[in-house]
């Protein structure tokens, strides 16, 4: 049986999340390794519970790992943009100019928005649950010679542009967009070429809801040869400093030094 506390909203900051998370199940082993250092495996292992993390002892300790990581994911995107600025990428946003990232926070609950949602689609995974609670809505699409493009966009067409690299910037829409376009999935973010302005019948960011525990899979990444789930995206996103696209081995001799300073001390998730 589910555990009450899904019934309840979390409370964003920190402190207070976890006085909350304490009071229902004083004892979080999962989020104390997660905060030892231990993130993949307590991940892996909190997803290997399946449904069962929904419920009593496990949910207070999985949504305090989620809201702890998704806490983190947020600094890691905002230390990207700012490196960004510092580097002169120019940002757009639904393919037209801004004068800096869009990197909107929740203005006020998302509460009702993420009861809407499941009602909709079903139960969502821990991980995007705490993503729309916390991470709002993020777009890091924009054009530099090295790391990104828009088609059209520059009077010269950078080495990217010609060849069709599309190194797909993290974006991650807000709840009400999300909302917007709920088809009976969860989609959460364009695929790359349409980031670049390139639309080229390729799939968008699905969460695969049947799979919803803590976390679960992520149709659209990567063409879908990986297997990964929406925590491990992010990772692999990271990993890549913000630009996941560059991962495709066939695209290694692209691969741009600035990539090794958007990602330097990047917090682990």
């Amino acid at each position: 049986m589910n555990s009450r506390l899904l019934d309840h909203e979390v409370p964003t900051q920190r402190e207070t999340r976890l006085e909350f998370l304490r009071e229902h199940t004083a004892h979080l082993p999962f989020f104390d390794r997660y905060q030892a250092g231990d993130c993949e495996a307590v991940w892996n292992d909190l997803q290997g519970l399946g449904p069962y993390v929904r419920e009593d002892p496990f949910a207070a300790d999985g949504l305090a790992v989620a809201y702890e990581t998704m806490t983190r994911a947020r600094a890691n995107i905002e230390t990207i943009a700012r490196r960004l600025q510092e580097m002169d990428y120019r940002f757009y946003s639904w393919n037209k100019p801004v004068a800096e990232p869009v990197l909107t926070r929740p203005t006020g609950s998302e509460w009702p928005e993420i009861l809407s949602l499941e009602e909709e689609a079903g139960p969502l995974p821990f991980s995007f649950r705490a993503w729309l609670a916390i991470g709002g809505q993020v777009e890091l699409t924009g054009v530099h010679p090295r790391l990104s493009f828009i088609s059209g966009a520059s009077r010269e067409p950078s080495t990217l542009e010609r060849d069709l690299i599309f190194t797909d910037p993290i974006v991650i829409y807000g709840a009400e967009d999300i909302k917007r376009a709920l088809t009976g999935s969860v989609c959460f973010s364009d695929c790359d070429s349409v980031k670049a302005n390139c639309e080229d019948g390729g799939d968008p960011y699905i969460l695969i809801m049947r799979t919803a525990g803590a976390d679960c899979l992520v149709h659209g990444f990567l063409n879908v040869v990986y297997k990964i789930t929406f925590v491990q995206y992010l990772r692999r996103a990271f990993a890549w400093g913000g630009f996941p696209g560059f991962a495709e081995p066939k695209w290694a001799r692209y691969r741009p030094p600035e990539l090794d300073v958007l990602r330097e001390g990047l917090l682990l998730i």
